[in-house]
């Protein structure tokens, strides 16, 4: 076995792992690491590693987790990498970080969703839990020659998140909110309302990005309420030019010329609150006026429904809200559209024969 041990300067015995492998060139090479305190030490680690590079299918679950979010981390966002393994690491690993991969079966797969179940987590939640479980062990089937996927055949578990369950306000209890908002988080929600913007896409804004000869917001980032990261938007779309309405470009002028005493492009517009801070305010400000607490991105619902009332179709409201697709805008405010289903349906009419 290539796995030696050799005494240190203080005479303690230690163990080193020495071995060769065949890299993803087809190269061969030798890999030497040192520092184990016992020989089957050593040796897992040269198991490891070798099931690592081979993509053998004998490895072990949480050494597949470890490449997985490795190889997650250069292709996703980082807060989309940290989700994963939040999940992963609390709620999946414990149960089969030893096992390996080609010995999970579906039966196996049942135990694990039967012990989460016991959890009390929403039906959205579990079906999350369960998606990352089935995408890392994709991984698996993809690149280290696992047959098939044990998540998959075992079925899912929860339940898709409905789409037709949105909170918003109207215009009128938008009107009853506002007044009881300290005045300092006045314009954010005014933006967040007639702009339909995200929360992280506000928090992300700098004085560049608003230009007031145009009256528009340049969207290209986006603040991620974990660890304060700023990153692209959540996708191409989301970059878009949002123009804003003439009261809102001169509330935003004035705010920058009292907020910055030399304003510098690179500046975000509203550094000096988080996320937190405005949902607090929200939720106190809503209590005064007697209306329902909305989460922060109701807002952008609430601008959704107002472009709607006022008759914009859905492309227009898909594009200033920067959706994928118009699909995703039908399929989130299709039950909005009623008065449009009825001008269908009588157009249709004349057609009688």
């Amino acid at each position: 076995m290539p796995t030696k041990a050799y005494k240190d300067k203080n005479g303690k015995k230690k163990f080193y792992a020495s071995f060769y492998y065949t890299d993803f060139t087809g190269q061969r090479k030798r890999k030497k690491k040192e520092g184990f305190t016992s020989s089957a030490a050593a040796k897992q680690y040269e198991k490891d590693f070798i099931d690592l590079h081979n993509g053998n299918s004998t490895i072990i679950f949480k050494n597949l987790v470890e490449v997985y979010l490795a190889d997650c981390s250069q292709r996703l966002k980082p807060t989309t990498v940290y989700g994963k393994k939040a999940v992963l690491t609390t709620l999946i690993l414990p149960f089969f970080e030893n096992y390996p991969i080609a010995e999970i079966s579906p039966l196996i797969v049942r135990k694990w969703q039967n012990e989460i179940l016991k959890h009390g987590y929403k039906p959205t939640t579990l079906r999350a839990i369960h998606a990352q479980l089935a995408s890392t062990l994709n991984f698996g089937v993809k690149y280290y020659g696992l047959k098939h996927n044990p998540a998959t055949l075992a079925g899912s578990i929860g339940t898709l998140k409905p789409h037709n369950k949105i909170q918003f306000y109207t215009l009128e209890q938008f009107k009853k909110f506002l007044p009881c908002v300290d005045e300092k988080y006045k314009l954010p929600f005014k933006i967040l309302f007639f702009t339909g913007l995200r929360i992280g896409e506000l928090l992300a804004l700098t004085i560049k990005d608003f230009n007031p000869k145009t009256g528009t917001l340049d969207i290209n980032k986006t603040l991620s309420n974990i660890h304060g990261i700023v990153q692209p938007p959540k996708t191409p779309k989301s970059k878009r030019i949002v123009t804003l309405p003439p009261f809102l470009i001169h509330e935003i002028e004035d705010y920058i010329f009292f907020k910055f005493y030399e304003p510098q492009p690179s500046e975000r517009l509203f550094y000096w609150f988080s996320f937190m801070a405005l949902r607090k305010a929200s939720n106190r400000a809503a209590k005064l006026a007697g209306l329902p607490r909305l989460r922060i991105h109701d807002f952008r619902h609430s601008h959704a429904s107002l472009l709607i009332n006022l008759n914009f179709p859905p492309l227009a409201v898909s594009e200033r809200l920067g959706h994928e697709s118009v699909k995703t805008t039908l399929e989130i405010y299709s039950h909005l559209y009623p008065e449009q289903a009825s001008n269908i349906a009588e157009k249709l009419d004349v057609f009688k024969i």
